[in-house]
């Protein structure tokens, strides 16, 4: 995994005939499933159509190949990084992984009732939101170092790790912060505060009023950054 990481292999994407997707070697898809008559092929390392013109090659068996419709990273370099036995060995830490985790978390407790999974949802939301983000005026960092300090200076992919602050995750925040309160029995009362203030900082700083949409990026000061309108905000504000 770190060496493909490493080698910043492209993801490549095409949509093809379905039959004739299904004959590269190593495909991974859901066989039995029901598939549209074209299907959208993701490929990291080779171009879809190298695979279409020689689809019995096995060396493909190699390489990651699978029908996906959904978004992709334009390289592998983009991923954060881990080693085989999925320790960290970068001191970078990051709250999107963390957000996301949640998620999954919050799902794991509701598919097992293992309540394991939503101790570990509640303690990454009081760490990030209850203590971080409390902090910093409701503004919810995204970088941050080994020790869980704010990276301030910190700017990476403009797209996955861009500078500063992100109103759209203070959006996505505030709707898992109260769905973790329901799922915990309404237990930490903290929640639907947190919720309400990173909602209302979101639109209130992140808002573009003269044109609608929300700026994809602030600075630390409330300002837009980066000013481009991303459709995903406007999913979770809404």
């Amino acid at each position: 995994v770190n060496e493909d990481i490493a080698r910043n292999l492209s993801v490549y994407t095409a949509e093809a005939p379905q039959d004739e997707a299904l004959k590269i070697h190593g495909l991974r898809a859901v066989f039995g499933e029901k598939y549209p008559a074209k299907v959208r092929v993701v490929s990291i390392g080779v171009p879809v159509p190298n695979l279409l013109a020689k689809p019995d090659n096995i060396d493909w068996k190699l390489y990651s190949v699978e029908f996906c419709g959904g978004a992709h990273l334009k390289s592998t370099g983009a991923a954060e990084e881990f080693t085989r036995d999925w320790q960290g060995f970068s001191a970078y830490r990051g709250q999107n992984s963390n957000m996301h985790l949640t998620e999954a978390l919050m799902a794991a407790f509701e598919a097992t009732d293992d309540r394991t999974y939503l101790e570990m949802a509640e303690s990454i939301a009081t760490l990030l939101i209850g203590n971080i983000t409390a902090k910093n005026e409701w503004r919810l960092p995204e970088h941050f170092n080994a020790d869980w300090h704010i990276d301030r200076d910190y700017s990476g992919s403009p797209v996955f790790r861009p500078y500063g602050t992100t109103p759209g995750h203070w959006l996505e925040w505030s709707r898992l912060l109260l769905q973790l309160w329901e799922l915990g029995g309404r237990r930490l009362d903290w929640l639907p505060d947190a919720a309400r203030n990173m909602f209302r900082r979101a639109v209130a700083e992140g808002w573009d009023r003269e044109n609608g949409g929300f700026y994809y990026t602030l600075d630390w000061s409330g300002k837009p950054h980066l000013s481009e309108r991303y459709w995903w905000p406007c999913t979770e504000g809404i």
